[in-house]
């Protein structure tokens, strides 16, 4: 069974990233969200990450800023 409700806040996840993306000019768009959606992630309440996805995302930062 699909859930409706997690796929309503995906769509506008993907919808945003996408808005701010194609908005941005002269910068260099990191995209975590799918880095993460590859990668995996985990909540400790279903909103907020946990500490390791944090880390995730920190090393993915600093890994790609030059």
């Amino acid at each position: 069974r699909i859930n409706r409700r997690k796929l309503r806040r995906v769509v506008d996840i993907e919808k945003f990233n996408s808005t701010l993306k194609s908005g941005l000019k002269n910068v260099t768009y990191l995209d975590s969200y799918n880095y993460l959606k590859n990668n995996g992630f985990s909540t400790t309440d279903g909103i907020h990450y946990d500490k390791k996805t944090y880390q995730k995302i920190y090393s993915y930062i600093n890994f790609n800023v030059k």
